[in-house]
């Protein structure tokens, strides 16, 4: 349950979605640009939604997590 993988990867990976990348640093050209065209108000929202996943992981002591 990292962070990153909870809400950063996958809306990253629709954003990218489709595009050829002609080298890394066209790739990371990008991935810089969508992480600084967001909100505040997105990563605050993603990682309350975390935060609130993780309790409810440890209240059912690591077993399986639903949304």
């Amino acid at each position: 349950m990292a962070p990153s993988d909870f809400y950063l990867f996958r809306k990253l990976k629709e954003f990218m979605k489709g595009h050829k990348f002609s080298d890394e640093d066209v790739i990371i050209c990008m991935t810089n640009g969508w992480l600084e065209d967001q909100e505040q108000q997105f990563f605050y929202n993603r990682i309350r939604a975390l935060e609130k996943r993780w309790t409810k992981c440890i209240s059912v002591a690591g077993d399986y997590v639903e949304k």
